[in-house]
């Protein structure tokens, strides 16, 4: 395949989209430090639903049972935000009050995803839109027969899709994630992580600490990230900073 036919945009119309992602303070400067960021297998997400379909069983058609999960090797993803920021962003990821959160362009990322930069290489690569949909509509979806059938071909764009599904109560993070395949040859070695190497100063546009960290923290990791190399611009977020507004009174 050529990087043209491995990399896909699903669901996002423009590359200059702003994208967002809380990191810890450990991970992100080893994103720094390394230059790579690092997918994990979408076993690891919370929610059952999140990849309902490596999850699930089907039916053969000569009656006997099988499963998925020959592909839980198979699959790998990093999942970002729409949101430039929210309260609940940083109380969920950043419970330490340590959280860094790094912000790039649907462009930046893409110039890594689309160039292949995996070690191993990833045979599919897609940067999407997740969608959300009630509990009842994805449970609807195993009973079309044409999307059965279309999510049975391993790699597939189909299948890669059931990775960008998600129930509506979530909609508030507004998600969209990198899902990368790699063919589960016999020859290859099953891997735990997946990294993409990329140049830190030219993928993320700013990064931004947790508004709740004293100075003394936001001192302490301005100084670790200016020496793991970060040149970026680096702020503290004002969200809970009170306005300063004035006003007069006419009596």
């Amino acid at each position: 395949m050529t990087a043209s036919r491995c990399f896909h945009l699903l669901g996002i119309r423009s590359r200059d989209v702003r994208l967002s992602r809380v990191f810890s303070a450990e991970r992100f400067l080893e994103v720094v430090r390394e230059a790579r960021i690092v997918l994990v297998p979408p076993r690891m997400w919370d929610d059952p639903f999140e990849n309902f379909l490596l999850r699930s069983r089907v039916r053969l058609p000569f009656g006997t049972w099988a499963s998925f999960r020959y592909l839980h090797a198979s699959y790998f993803g990093q999942c970002w935000t729409l949101l430039s920021e929210s309260d609940a962003i940083w109380r969920i990821y950043s419970p330490r009050k340590t959280g860094m959160l790094a912000r790039t362009t649907v462009g930046r990322l893409s110039r890594y995803l689309r160039s292949l930069r995996f070690a191993p290489e990833a045979e599919r690569v897609v940067l999407g839109k997740v969608n959300y949909a009630s509990e009842r509509s994805l449970r609807q979806l195993f009973q079309d027969r044409r999307w059965r059938s279309a999510v049975i071909d391993q790699g597939s764009l189909a299948q890669v899709r059931t990775l960008l599904l998600k129930r509506s109560e979530f909609q508030h993070e507004r998600e969209v994630r990198i899902i990368a395949y790699r063919d589960p040859r016999p020859e290859r070695p099953p891997l735990s992580l997946l990294g993409v190497s990329i140049e830190p100063r030219a993928v993320f546009t700013d990064l931004v600490l947790d508004p709740r960290a004293p100075r003394s923290t936001v001192r302490r990791l301005s100084e670790a990230l200016r020496s793991a190399g970060y040149s970026g611009p680096i702020v503290q977020s004002r969200l809970y900073r009170p306005p300063s507004l004035e006003f007069r009174v006419d009596l």
